[in-house]
């Protein structure tokens, strides 16, 4: 059998750093967890119902503000087509107009 290697004597000793070092962590986010429980704790339930109204209000208002901003892009776009038509319409005319006129020209040559 062959004698071990002085690296592979040291890997248990290795190994059990690392079990330390991971002991340490979880505690470490342990400790973390506590503290911030602890911080949520210290909030007052006043104030807690405060930041819910803020929050609803500001949702509200959120609210009414794309509504009113949605119907004012959406009247925008209607009398965007309204202009639309109406310029469609007179293009047709003015085609029309042209189309008579080559017509004129054209049958008072022959």
């Amino acid at each position: 059998m062959q004698q071990p290697r002085d690296w592979e004597q040291d890997i248990p000793k290795q190994l059990e750093g690392e079990r330390v070092a991971l002991l340490t962590f979880c505690s470490a986010a342990d400790v973390a967890a506590n503290r911030l429980q602890a911080a949520l704790s210290m909030v007052s339930p006043t104030v807690k119902a405060v930041v819910d109204a803020v929050w609803a209000v500001w949702s509200i208002g959120a609210s009414i503000y794309d509504y009113i901003h949605t119907n004012a892009m959406e009247e925008r776009i209607h009398t965007l087509e309204n202009v639309i038509t109406v310029h469609q319409f007179l293009i047709g005319l003015l085609s029309a107009g042209v189309l008579a006129l080559f017509t004129y020209i054209l049958f008072k040559k022959l």
